[in-house]
């Protein structure tokens, strides 16, 4: 299993752009792994949690090549979540910029390519109570896999926040098997 820092953060060099270029910091996880002896390169899988699926689908339209995607609180309509959110709007045009704001909003919001996306088997996993990603950004993202005949499985944990902590047992035994069943560990 890979993950990545995305530049920025946590003290790592580099500017968090929330969608732009820092996507690539994912997909250079794949050369990495041409270097290690250990390391599936015929086998992989992608998994992202809040912003992390956000990023998760950007990367899969940069680069299709993965087997089966498992997103969990994900944010599929950015604009939406940043307009519909208290004080976002200004957080977001400081981390991305405001020139072309719009542009770059529209360009994070996933649900309007998800016609782009590879048609993999797709793990969508929210809490219902979700206060930081609202449920309905996946709701509306598997009712567009319905509209476009991309294989998915939904799952709305009950009382389940953000982080799913009430339902981290069972969210790590269903990622463990998606992971099993399509990538044939």
């Amino acid at each position: 299993m890979f993950a990545s820092q995305y530049r920025g953060n946590a003290g790592s060099e580099g500017k968090e752009e929330f969608g732009g270029s820092d996507v690539d910091d994912i997909l250079n996880l794949i050369p990495l792994a041409d270097e290690l002896l250990f390391a599936d390169k015929e086998k992989w899988g992608i998994e992202g949690w809040s912003r992390g699926g956000m990023m998760t689908y950007l990367a899969l339209l940069k680069n299709p090549n993965f087997k089966c995607g498992i997103l969990v609180g994900a944010i599929s309509n950015f604009k939406d979540y940043v307009e519909t959110s208290d004080n976002r709007n200004s957080i977001y045009k400081k981390i991305i910029g405001e020139k072309d704001f719009e542009k770059k909003l529209e360009k994070r919001t996933i649900i309007n390519f998800a016609d782009k996306l590879p048609k993999i088997p797709y793990l969508l996993m929210h809490g219902e109570s979700d206060e930081t990603v609202p449920a309905s950004q996946t709701i509306e993202m598997a009712k567009r896999f319905d509209e476009l005949n991309i294989p998915y499985r939904l799952v709305l944990f009950e009382e389940g926040d953000h982080y799913l902590k009430k339902h981290r047992k069972e969210v790590d035994e269903m990622r463990k098997m998606w992971f099993e069943k399509y990538l044939k560990f």
